[in-house]
């Protein structure tokens, strides 16, 4: 058992000064239950612990449709779910993939059709309209390298090079 203390800030708690909660817990989802259950529905847990538990990651399989071969595992089929297209045998209990890419990347959605290529083919085209952290958009292409999803980026123009203006003599 671990002490934990969670502390609910004021403005959670409709204006009455922060909360402290003290608990004993097992792990940080036993100490969730407890503490939602001190709390009542208004702080309900919605936490997404990619367990296969959580909302968009149950796998019905006459419901969801699948749309090719896990590239990792080689194993199960992909499934399209609510918010991402995983592998059956990354969202099953025991997870033995893990396989999974979002609906919804930097702002962009990622469509069936570009999931399929880089299922296949192991990248996408060229996507436009991801938004970086900064709030600039970007291009790039999904790829799977090392059963891990990354960017690559279309190769930018080289950089002209400004030359110098002339130096002028000074007058003596």
């Amino acid at each position: 058992m671990t002490n934990i203390e969670f502390t609910i800030p004021s403005v959670l708690t409709k204006g009455s000064g922060e909360k402290k909660i003290p608990l004993d817990a097992i792990d940080l989802q036993d100490a969730f239950t407890k503490v939602t259950e001190q709390l009542g529905e208004d702080f309900k847990q919605q936490f997404d612990f990619e367990n296969g538990e959580a909302e968009g990651q149950q796998l019905d399989k006459e419901k969801h449709e699948a749309i090719g071969l896990c590239p990792i595992c080689q194993k199960g089929q992909v499934y399209d779910l609510a918010k991402a297209y995983a592998c059956e045998n990354a969202v099953a209990s025991p997870k033995t993939c893990t396989f999974r890419i979002s609906k919804m990347i930097l702002q962009r959605d990622i469509p069936k059709e570009q999931v399929l290529k880089l299922i296949h083919e192991g990248k996408t085209d060229l996507l436009p309209k991801f938004i970086s952290k900064k709030g600039r958009a970007f291009a790039a292409s999904l790829k799977l390298d090392n059963g891990k999803i990354g960017f690559e980026f279309a190769p930018r123009a080289p950089k002209k090079k400004k030359t110098p203006a002339p130096k002028i003599a000074a007058a003596a």
